[in-house]
């Protein structure tokens, strides 16, 4: 798939654990970066490199030797603003972070880089597409627009690609998704029934398929910022009763279940829907 080596940072996390074997089963040369290298997955003829704390000082130089491509997913989110550090240390991560590895892909001959945004970039809207201005309302937010901004100004780098994704579900996602699966895993009711909301995900798998596209493409038409998820938006009862479904337990107080609990990923079903990036269709 890829004749360079490809720097995956964040290789530890929700994301990076399934991007990276994806990448290597399509033929990729892998580094993984991350603060501590016993953590990063172990995987056949990749490199893991420790980086150490990110932000405005981290040296990137071991981890972008030989790169040629830069995916940038490591960053903070899913932590309350106090216990982070408050709104500058945000910052310190997710912008300063962000901005210095891409000058250090720069010096290093890096020719193309996907930072892994956020559609939080976009605010609280009902709806929204790749035309909507930003409006972001918190910390985390605030810290993913500034970092988009500082790579849309840069000058004379990689191409950079930036990717805003919804709630992104899998196995073993966090925040809200994994706050949520805890209420599901009881035999208490839920009253989601009659909400008749309609929101955008993006399956794990969908994601990484979207990398994969993106990589694929000539520089050119991967250069850019996309809105990316799921093509079918879905309700807050829909999610409840599939993520119900998947753990075994029975949708409404005084049902029967279904049985012995599933040991298959709650929210895999959203495979079989596809991601939208239309420019690279």
């Amino acid at each position: 798939m890829l004749a360079g080596r490809v720097l995956i940072t964040g290789a530890t996390g929700f994301v990076g654990r399934a991007l990276a074997p994806a990448l290597a089963a399509r033929g990729a040369r892998l580094t993984l970066a991350g603060r501590d290298p016993d953590r990063l997955p172990a995987i056949e003829g990749a490199r893991r490199v420790g980086i150490g704390p990110l932000g405005p000082d981290t040296d990137w130089t071991a981890a972008l030797d030989e790169a040629e491509v830069v995916i940038h997913l490591a960053g903070i989110a899913h932590v309350p603003e106090a216990a982070a550090g408050g709104e500058a240390a945000y910052r310190r991560v997710n912008r300063d972070g962000t901005y210095r590895l891409y000058g250090e892909a720069r010096r290093a001959g890096v020719g193309r880089f996907v930072f892994l945004s956020s559609a939080t970039v976009l605010g609280e809207r009902a709806a929204c597409d790749d035309a909507s201005p930003p409006a972001p309302a918190n910390a985390y937010a605030r810290s993913k627009h500034e970092a988009e901004q500082a790579l849309e100004s840069a000058i004379g780098g990689p191409a950079v690609t930036i990717l805003r994704p919804p709630l992104v579900v899998g196995p073993g996602a966090k925040g809200n998704l994994a706050a949520l699966l805890r209420v599901l895993d009881t035999p208490l009711p839920v009253p989601l029934g009659r909400i008749a909301n309609r929101r955008t995900l993006l399956s794990l798998a969908n994601l990484c398929a979207c990398v994969e596209a993106v990589l694929a493409a000539p520089p050119d038409r991967a250069r850019g910022t996309f809105l990316v998820g799921d093509r079918e938006p879905v309700s807050s009862s829909a999610i409840a009763a599939g993520l119900r479904d998947g753990l075994g337990r029975a949708r409404r107080a005084g049902t029967r279940g279904r049985g012995s609990r599933s040991t298959a990923p709650p929210v895999e079903p959203a495979r079989r829907l596809r991601y939208s990036l239309p420019m690279l269709a």
